[in-house]
């Protein structure tokens, strides 16, 4: 299956959304191919606190298509991820779990979703979605801190990306699964805030071109910093940004730059949206 990556214009660069392609019917035993980590990052094991907040997505969309993705936990009931992730969409099934790959693993339904929406007076977007979902979570899982005033994205800052994507874009064989499906983290840093080029910006940038960071399937994931010892919610993996691979003849989308939502920018359209899905 061939990937289904949306490019679209972003003033003078070339935004790639990073949702993965995956198999087909899920039934009652969730199913992935190997069309869909993080780039030179390291896995999380099930016992650590990195793991307590993030989750899979796997999509069904309603051409009976399926895709992967990467989320992060607000509130019992609720996550938080990629608008672009559930294009199409009619069912998602949450996973916790470290590894998409293992049949060990505990998941529940969506039962609604809403998608930020550009607002069209002042012209602001946002790649963000929140799912409402039916049940407790998984032993162990519970909801991320949100950011604050002072605790939130800005250059220079300390991240930790957290994503079940690719750890490369690139193929070396046919059968070459790509890395993806497996819970990595990578740690970087805010290069800057977008809205310096993007009045309309609600985003921030992270330079990868040392061959760390996000790639396909990590859209939707989230982005920490750590204060106190808590982790913080900042920002959620959007895209990757072409054209800044440091070698020219490096051609791994996932070389060069990512943008990411920022939460705090975005902190009021998903606590009133929150609030609509008590």
């Amino acid at each position: 299956m061939n990937k289904n990556l949306t490019q679209v214009a972003l003033s003078l660069l070339a935004l790639t959304l990073i949702a993965g392609c995956q198999g087909t019917n899920p039934g009652a035993q969730v199913e992935l191919t190997n069309e869909t980590g993080i780039v030179g990052g390291e896995p999380i094991a099930k016992n650590s606190s990195l793991i307590k907040h993030a989750v899979g997505l796997l999509i069904l969309r309603k051409d009976e298509s399926q895709t992967t993705c990467s989320a992060v936990i607000i509130r019992k009931d609720l996550i938080l991820t990629a608008r672009h992730c559930l294009t199409n969409a009619k069912l998602v099934y949450v996973m916790f779990t470290n590894d998409m790959h293992s049949k060990d693993y505990y998941y529940l339904n969506s039962t609604t979703f809403i998608s930020y929406e550009k607002n069209p007076d002042t012209g602001k977007d946002a790649d963000l979605a929140l799912i409402k979902v039916r049940g407790d979570l998984a032993p162990g899982y519970e909801p991320i801190n949100m950011p604050t005033e002072t605790i939130r994205a800005k250059p220079g800052l300390d991240i930790i990306h957290i994503g079940f994507g690719q750890s490369k874009s690139i193929a070396n064989s046919p059968t070459d699964e790509k890395g993806w499906g497996i819970l990595r983290t990578v740690k970087q840093k805010v290069l800057y805030m977008y809205d310096i080029m993007e009045k309309n910006s609600q985003s921030f940038v992270v330079d990868q071109s040392n061959l760390k960071g996000i790639c396909y399937g990590d859209s939707g994931g989230p982005a920490y910093t750590v204060s106190n010892g808590k982790y913080y919610l900042v920002g959620i993996n959007e895209g990757t940004l072409a054209g800044y691979n440091k070698d020219p003849n490096d051609t791994d989308t996932c070389h060069g730059r990512s943008l990411l939502v920022d939460v705090f920018a975005t902190k009021k359209w998903i606590l009133d949206n929150a609030a609509k899905l008590q």
